[in-house]
């Protein structure tokens, strides 16, 4: 680790990772001591009106602002100025009540009315945003296909990987009870920042199919690690494990008690810490593409191509909410710090729903 001109420099052995501030850069140093990094519509019929845009630097990036369109209940939000099929990959919220979504053409910032675009003249690693993480220390970390970036709340550092600009894309970001900052990519491998040093710290070669899509860390300490084939596989104090018979449909969310969710053979199974429990079966739509989510209320969100709808765990009971825009696209869902729920889609932009 270098400090040049007040900016990081981190080097690897094939090529190097690339630290810089705004459109300040440096070239790639090589270290041999530091381990290489391999990180893996149609318009509405509503009006659309404009919302607030506040580009975040003198130069406005390609993507010109946000747009919104009522659709029923809910509120619509596209991305301007880019191809019409908006895909939101991923939403974070910080401790100050700032919502950022990740998507495929650059990361926004929405503070309750206004929108801030940030993109690579920005200081972001790459204008596709697949994963988005807040640490303890309110640092937003995002990843993408381009690398690695990181907010502290007023200047962007990101770390490029040099030599791997494509099929290595940043696909899940986590955090264990150490501070380590974990990285799963697109092509299985996992890395580790300690907030000194990066390490591989599993896998190598690519494979498509073990994309890493959910990192958390259990009750006991173990993290755990959830790809795009289903398979599961936990790291317990340095020792790599793979469950077998734990073959997931593809999703995972954590309790308000830090149990683990997913799906298997479309029942529910959750683990607390020690073992892997069946829970009685609730009735789950029989649709592909959908996801799990538990919100501040404990509430089970199930969201398929069919419908959105939530489980009382409780009392058992079932309800479900209008979401027609769901039809041909696949979505997932999230709440923020006003209790209003959020929806990701892959194809038509993002939505916003109050379910108070």
């Amino acid at each position: 680790m270098y400090e040049y001109g007040g900016a990081r420099i981190d080097g690897t052995s094939m090529g190097g990772v690339m630290e810089w501030k705004g459109d300040q850069r440096f070239p790639p140093l090589e270290i041999p001591s530091l381990p290489v990094i391999i990180p893996g519509e149609n318009p509405s019929a509503a009006p659309a009106t404009p919302i607030i845009f506040m580009p975040a630097n003198n130069n406005p990036p390609s993507p010109t602002g946000v747009f919104e369109s009522n659709e029923g209940d809910w509120s619509r939000f596209r991305v301007t100025n880019v191809r019409e099929d908006n895909t939101i990959y991923s939403i974070a919220k910080d401790k100050a009540g700032n919502l950022w979504v990740g998507t495929m053409c650059c990361l926004l910032r929405y503070d309750g009315s206004v929108w801030t675009i940030f993109t690579e003249k920005d200081g972001l690693a790459g204008d596709d945003v697949h994963a988005i993480f807040v640490d303890r220390e309110s640092k937003v970390w995002t990843g993408g296909g381009r690398g690695i970036s990181c907010y502290d709340g007023q200047d962007w550092h990101s770390y490029k990987i040099s030599g791997f600009w494509q099929d290595n894309a940043i696909t899940a970001i986590g955090q264990d009870n150490a501070g380590n900052i974990w990285f799963g990519a697109m092509n299985g491998c996992v890395t580790r920042y300690d907030g000194r040093a990066w390490e591989l710290v599993y896998g190598q070669g690519y494979n498509d199919a073990k994309a890493i899509e959910y990192i958390a860390q259990d009750r006991a300490g173990k993290i755990w690690f959830f790809n795009f084939d289903g398979e599961t596989m936990f790291c317990n104090n340095g020792t790599w494990v793979t469950e077998t018979g734990i073959k997931t449909d593809g999703q995972l969310t954590v309790d308000n008690e830090g149990n683990i969710w997913t799906v298997i053979n479309r029942e529910f199974r959750y683990y607390d810490g020690s073992v892997w429990n069946n829970y009685p079966s609730l009735n789950i739509p029989n649709s592909q593409g959908f996801d799990i989510y538990f919100d501040r209320q404990g509430y089970l969100w199930v969201v398929s191509m069919n419908d959105i709808r939530y489980y009382d765990l409780t009392t058992g009971k079932l309800s479900i909410i209008d979401s027609s825009f769901l039809v041909q696209t696949s979505a997932f869902i999230y709440q923020d710090s006003d209790g209003n729920f959020w929806a990701g889609t892959w194809t038509k932009g993002l939505y916003k729903y109050n379910l108070e």
